[in-house]
């Protein structure tokens, strides 16, 4: 869309910001930092986020423990993290019951979907 002000030349309209968008991300950053700091979420912590913030939140668990990722776009966004650090000797057994609870909790937001 373009708009043309007073017989001057035409300027191309400026992207509005979607405010959608920007919640999504807000909630996202807190769902992450709340599973970084082995709290419970909760499903409405959840609600609004799209499949692939899904993905990457349901991930975080197991990364925060330091589980390294056989996909390459799902390791690129942890190592950008400054929170993980990977452990070559990482194992599932790390989890912890809150960890495991969140892992439900995100698969049924997933599902929900």
């Amino acid at each position: 869309m373009a708009i043309a002000l007073l017989g001057m030349q035409t300027l191309p309209a400026l992207a509005q910001p979607n405010p959608y968008q920007a919640m999504r991300n807000a909630l996202y950053t807190q769902a992450e930092r709340t599973i970084v700091d082995g709290e419970v979420l909760r499903i409405l912590d959840l609600v609004g986020l799209r499949a692939n913030q899904l993905r990457l939140l349901r991930n975080a668990i197991f990364a925060r423990h330091g589980r390294t990722f056989a996909t390459p776009q799902l390791q690129a966004y942890f190592n950008s993290r400054p929170w993980y650090r990977p452990h070559a000797d990482y194992s599932d057994d790390q989890l912890s019951p809150v960890d495991k609870r969140n892992i439900k909790i995100v698969q049924a937001a997933e599902l929900s979907l």
